[in-house]
């Protein structure tokens, strides 16, 4: 329903039509996130379980992929391209930042076995 308003308004008025879908896509997100509170009780419960905290550094990036990519769509819709694509690169290295740490870690472990 809101695609279909979002692309009536769209020859109108651009600006109106990308607020509509930007508040179609806010709350099918709040929608959805309360439903996630038993995989997220699941998950912790592996996490504690689990030592070395991969299993966070899995979902850190997850969760930046998952939101770079939802504004890179919104990006697109907009009508801009190259900020879709500079969203989709600063994802990327937000994804490499994160990780970076459990990369030293690997090669730390690595190092500790050939010595």
């Amino acid at each position: 329903m809101v695609c279909c308003l979002s692309l009536l308004l769209k020859k109108e008025s651009a600006a109106f039509s990308f607020l509509i879908l930007l508040a179609g896509v806010l709350t099918v997100f709040f929608l959805v996130f309360p439903l996630m509170s038993p995989v997220l009780a699941l998950v912790e419960q592996i996490e504690k379980t689990l030592s070395g905290g991969a299993l966070s550094y899995l979902f850190k990036v997850l969760g930046i992929a998952l939101a770079a990519q939802i504004a890179q769509e919104l990006c697109k819709d907009a009508g801009a391209g190259a900020l879709a694509s500079m969203v989709e690169l600063g994802g990327r290295a937000l994804i490499l930042i994160s990780v970076f740490p459990l990369v030293q870690d690997v090669l730390k472990q690595v190092e500790g076995l050939l010595l």
